[in-house]
């Protein structure tokens, strides 16, 4: 088996770089060391499991195990009083399959400790030159967030100040969009019309009663 390049787990970082070399016109190899994930016998270990944490969903095998968020000492090797708790999966599609949407920017004071605080050393390049490649990942994987947020952004992004969707979730969306929501349902509703004692009929959206207007209470209101 040949390849240009070798790309080491299926995660989201790992599969955005397989994606982007492939559309390059590169031979790409993705390697995994844990297993292909069945959507429906996830949904059951989850229902059967007796603790409800993130990673109960995925089996924790031997040969590819991975941290448990309900016993932090069963994969990491740690001491102290505030031990890591942030978990992962080691599976085709890493954590996709249970991210909880955190999406953190590192800040420009991260990559100058030393000179700011006199802490650890300074990154050999600085915020800017990683900040459109924030905005790449961010736009791929559907980021989104509030403008007046204060924090490092590119005022000129287009993934803050307005909902942002990736290509993956407007397919997904454009799927759900062919089943009918049953609160919007168009049903035919007879109606008689005024003055001409017929009826005729008239399609209507149901919606929720208006319960914005207070009604009188008491007698003869």
């Amino acid at each position: 088996m040949d390849a240009d390049v070798i790309v080491v787990g299926a995660g989201i970082s790992g599969a955005l770089v397989a994606d982007r070399l492939a559309a390059a016109g590169v031979s790409v190899l993705i390697l995994e060391a844990g297993p292909r994930i069945d959507r429906a016998q996830a949904v059951t270990r989850f229902f059967d499991a007796l603790v409800k944490v993130p990673e109960c969903a995925y089996p924790n095998t031997a040969y590819a195990p991975h941290p448990r968020s309900d016993d932090l000492d069963f994969y990491y090797v740690q001491s102290g009083p505030d031990k890591f708790s942030s978990t992962y999966v080691r599976q085709v599609g890493g954590t996709t399959w249970h991210w909880l949407g955190t999406c953190l920017r590192l800040v420009p004071d991260d990559f100058r400790l030393a000179t700011r605080f006199s802490r650890g050393i300074d990154w050999p390049i600085d915020y800017r030159a990683l900040e459109p490649w924030y905005g790449a990942a961010e736009n791929a994987i559907g980021v989104a967030g509030d403008s007046d947020v204060p924090g490092p952004l590119d005022a000129a992004g287009p993934q803050f100040g307005a909902p942002r969707r990736s290509a993956a979730l407007l397919r997904q969306q454009q799927l759900h969009s062919r089943v009918p929501d049953p609160g919007q349902v168009r049903r035919d509703r007879p109606r008689r019309s005024r003055g001409e004692g017929r009826r005729e009929t008239d399609r209507t959206v149901d919606r929720p009663p208006d319960r914005s207007r207070p009604r009188r209470q008491g007698r003869g209101g």
